[in-house]
């Protein structure tokens, strides 16, 4: 009876000792596999710690451990292609469309990722972006950005295309093409309201504009479907047909009627008189003989391939801006005025971005104990507009604008020079600060009054930002003077 007691006290230390070295072997693997894991996945070693000046994204790009899953990226026949490694959490949680592709469902890709449409540097910085490194787009090429826009319309990131519209935002009429591209192609509905009003406003400027014959067919519908436009429809005629015409020769696939059979639904032909369309219409052989006739005949009868309104299309006479004057108050300044031949001014524009048209000073004061009043004078002037980054400094951030005034002015009264480049205004953008620098080239050079102010901290404030009659700081001078009295810009609404 010991015995069998024993036998069982026995069985039973053996029986715990073998459940203790199952628990302390199963905990120690699962230590192992968690380790394993976490190397396999991620490593907080410090060799992947990211550095303080990498800029925010670039760790991702740059840290291949990362990575769970493989695009190959571009065309062999077109450049070299690349294998491009990436964090699919990042991606998924950007996009539907990498969701469906990366996921775990019966649309989830094997393998690599095959992106023959995209070049590498593109599809970097879609990375980039999903990433959250990608803050902007101001610094891309207006190509790159549009290449940009196509990555963002495929995988569908909405995100990503806001930043394009921001960065293609058109100012005038000879920077809407890209941006017109993005919007009948991929959709940038941001940039609908920009592009439009520049459409209607400037249609004749875009016609004479450098891109315009290279644009798509798209495009080139968006512009002639406006209800208004600037131009008459004889113009508008002329540019379309001079547009397939280069498009034909260039592209030799297809007809200039070809090129043509979407704008000939939205140009009102039936407008256009007699003399017009003999004279313009007729010779370039572009309509058939029916289609001339009921052309001519402005007949009641549907068309599938002519537009058929006889409504005239609503003409633009004036500009859609609204204009304001904005006078700077020297009479609150000490000192009235010196005389100088070069002055500086500064304008920080606000949160909109504005046109400037023309400044006005005051003519010459003459020679002293000389009688000039209502005399006139040949004047010569420089007129140098400079974004800057550095209040003290003033070190330009780009190119100068320079403005030539030749023209007359009066003794003792103001006169305005336009600031206008080929015949635009020039565009101050928001959110930035402008040097302007004024230099008389004529004999009268030292008799230009300039207005003095004793501190740069007292502005003048106007709708879109502050004006500064005495800004610039020049070393051995002090505060640089002003010849502007005034000055006049617009903006869009």
């Amino acid at each position: 009876m010991c015995y069998d007691f024993l036998h069982s006290c026995l069985v039973c230390i053996f029986f715990v000792i073998f459940l203790l070295l199952d628990i302390f072997i199963q905990t120690g693997f699962s230590r192992v596999k968690a380790g394993d894991m976490a190397s396999g996945v991620g490593p907080i070693e410090s060799d992947v710690v990211p550095a303080e000046d990498e800029e925010l994204g670039d760790f991702l790009l740059l840290t291949d451990r990362l990575y769970d899953c493989f695009f190959v990226v571009g065309n062999a026949d077109q450049g070299p292609t690349e294998r491009i490694g990436a964090v699919k959490a990042c991606l998924m949680n950007q996009s539907r469309v990498f969701r469906n592709m990366l996921h775990d469902s019966q649309l989830a890709e094997r393998g690599d990722i095959m992106v023959p449409d995209i070049q590498p540097p593109v599809f970097r910085l879609l990375l980039k972006h999903c990433y959250g490194g990608l803050e902007n787009c101001r610094s891309l090429t207006a190509e790159m950005t549009v290449k940009l826009c196509y990555a963002a319309e495929k995988y569908l990131i909405g995100s990503l295309k806001k930043k394009v519209a921001d960065r293609l935002k058109p100012e005038c009429a000879s920077e809407i093409f890209p941006g017109l591209h993005c919007l009948v192609t991929y959709n940038v509905t941001e940039l609908e309201n920009f592009i439009t009003e520049i459409v209607r406003e400037q249609t004749d400027k875009i016609f004479s504009s450098e891109g315009f014959m290279d644009i798509d067919v798209d495009s080139m519908v968006f512009i002639v479907k406006q209800e208004t436009l600037n131009c008459s429809e004889v113009e508008i005629w002329r540019a379309v047909i001079k547009w397939a015409n280069h498009k034909a020769q260039s592209e030799e696939r297809l007809s200039v009627r070809e090129w043509m059979s979407q704008t000939l639904k939205h140009i009102r032909l039936m407008t256009l008189s007699y003399e017009d369309l003999c004279k313009e219409v007729l010779p370039s052989g572009v309509l058939s003989f029916e289609e001339f006739c009921q052309v001519s005949a402005r007949t009641e009868q549907e068309s599938d391939t002519i537009c058929t309104l006889k409504e005239s299309r609503g003409m633009f006479h004036e500009r859609w801006k609204w204009w304001e004057t904005v006078t700077v108050n020297h009479e609150l300044r000490e000192k009235r005025w010196s005389q100088s031949d070069v002055s500086y001014s500064c304008l920080v524009v606000g949160d909109r971005s504005i046109m400037l048209e023309s400044v006005t000073c005051l003519g010459s004061t003459a020679l002293p104990f000389q009688d000039c009043y209502g005399l006139n004078y040949a004047c010569q002037a420089e007129i140098v507009v400079s974004r800057i980054t550095d209040y003290i400094a003033s070190t330009p951030a780009e190119e100068p604008v320079v403005v030539k005034f030749n023209g007359s002015a009066n003794y003792y009264e103001q006169f305005t020079m336009p600031t206008l480049i080929n015949g635009e205004s020039i565009t101050l953008q928001a959110n930035s600060m402008f040097k302007l620098k004024i230099s008389f080239v004529t004999p009268e050079n030292n008799l230009h009054p300039c207005w003095l102010a004793p501190t740069c901290s007292d502005g003048h404030t106007f709708s879109h930002g502050k004006f500064y009659c005495s800004y610039i700081y020049e070393e051995g001078v002090g505060w640089k003077p002003s010849h502007i009295v005034k000055f006049q810009y617009s903006y869009r609404r």
